[in-house]
């Protein structure tokens, strides 16, 4: 037999030897790999712990652009009058950015009123509530009575034979215990000396709160004009430096787009809703005969911007005034059916109506969001947290190291 010209040898198959060598090494840098993100990914908590105060004002200023950003837009369409110059992006920034900055403060004022107003109120329902809080520890009584009569027979058959005499009858009696030796009173310099350095500690504490308070709220509110007029500029340099090739800035501006139309259209459609349910609720209320109604649809509105936590934490306010004023459990019980009436129908059906289902973000993604960037940045945190990871699923769509973050986030 002649071999056949020009066939060439086959290489030899790989011995196990090699083949186990081979597992080991990718299971070597897959292991080397986990290790690596999961470095990095506490030192990037680390980070965002470490410098919250810093980028908590930041990142709010960031997406309360993004809301703010379409008034901008409708501001610049307008022409300045008896010109045919149309408004600036600079000035209709500015514009929209002094009217936020009052509406909240305004808000915060009125806020603040009406907590002014409940606690003065209190003294006058002082004889009411203690006669609510005697007539629920009767019921609790009762409630609890009823129970332990139930339990008695069960009780009763588990106890084994009959009880042995009168416990501790040869129990001697401790001895009485030596007087405590009395304290030398201090004196009368020593006592306002205390006093003073307990107080001085309480006012430079509340001064260096209110200070970081202010310092964070300046620092939102300029990086919030100067992201809404820098905006188009922004757009361009983030194309510029990551679009290095045609492939790369068509992914760019994708991904822009969906993060631009994901976040915003979030945001401002929240907005929108929650100052509705604000106002319904103010209504419900007062048709009720609740008292506070401003300050109850206020809250109403603000709790809802925090996913499933905040209806559950809003639905406390109403219901306490709503005891306290009426002092009955009747009342209470209609207040909380018409507080989740109103939830219930903006979360099922208007949200769902405006959103659409364009966020795509699972349950189960929204609530540890909540819980992780409530632990790591409090309230604002928890506020933020579904805008936060609406970007990143946007971004993670289109870089294949970050796929699976996005797999995890996608609502099936």
């Amino acid at each position: 037999m002649e071999s056949p010209a020009g066939r060439q040898p086959q290489d030899p198959p790989p011995q196990p030897d090699e083949v186990d060598r081979e597992l080991n090494f990718f299971h070597e840098v897959h292991v080397i790999r986990g290790a690596i993100l999961l470095l990095a990914f506490g030192m990037g908590v680390a980070i965002l712990n470490y410098a919250s105060v810093i980028l908590i004002p930041v990142v709010l200023a960031v997406f309360l652009a993004y809301v703010l950003n379409p008034f901008v837009s409708a501001l610049m369409r307008l022409r300045i009058p008896r010109t045919e110059i149309f408004m600036p992006r600079g000035l209709a920034s500015l514009i929209v950015v002094i009217f936020a900055v009052g509406l909240t403060v305004a808000l915060g004022i009125l806020i603040g009123d009406q907590f002014g107003s409940f606690a003065a109120d209190i003294a006058r329902y002082e004889d009411q509530i203690a006669d609510n809080v005697k007539n629920l520890q009767t019921r609790l009584q009762e409630w609890q009575g009823r129970i332990e009569g139930y339990m008695e027979p069960i009780r009763r058959s588990q106890l084994p034979g009959e009880a042995s005499g009168v416990a501790g009858a040869g129990a001697v009696a401790p001895p009485d215990a030596s007087p405590l030796p009395v304290e030398s009173q201090k004196s009368l310099l020593e006592q306002t000396s205390e006093l003073w350095l307990r107080a001085s500690s309480y006012i430079a504490g509340g001064l260096s709160g209110l200070l970081g308070f202010l310092a964070q709220a300046l620092t939102c509110i300029f990086v919030m004009l100067f992201m809404l007029i820098e905006a188009p500029s922004i757009r361009h340099k983030l194309i510029n430096i990551m679009g290095t090739t045609d492939q790369r800035r068509d992914m760019v501006l994708e991904v822009l787009y969906n993060v631009n139309r994901d976040v915003q259209r979030y945001l401002f459609n929240r907005f929108a809703t929650n100052s509705v349910l604000a106002l319904v609720a103010m209504l419900c209320y007062w048709v009720y005969g609740l008292n506070y109604v401003l300050l109850l649809g206020i809250l109403a509105g603000l709790f809802n911007f925090v996913p499933y936590v905040g209806p559950v934490v809003g639905s406390v306010f109403p219901a306490l005034v709503a005891y306290i004023q009426f002092g009955t459990i009747e009342s209470v019980f209609w207040v909380l059916v018409i507080y989740t009436a109103l939830t219930g129908i903006e979360g099922n059906i208007l949200t769902p109506v405006v959103l659409g289902r364009h966020l795509k973000l699972n349950s189960l993604a929204v609530i540890l969001g909540l819980v992780f960037w409530g632990w790591l940045w409090g309230a604002i945190g928890m506020l933020l947290a579904i805008p936060i990871m609406a970007a990143i699923k946007a971004v993670a769509l289109h870089v294949d190291d970050m796929r699976p973050i996005a797999e995890l986030l996608r609502a099936d």
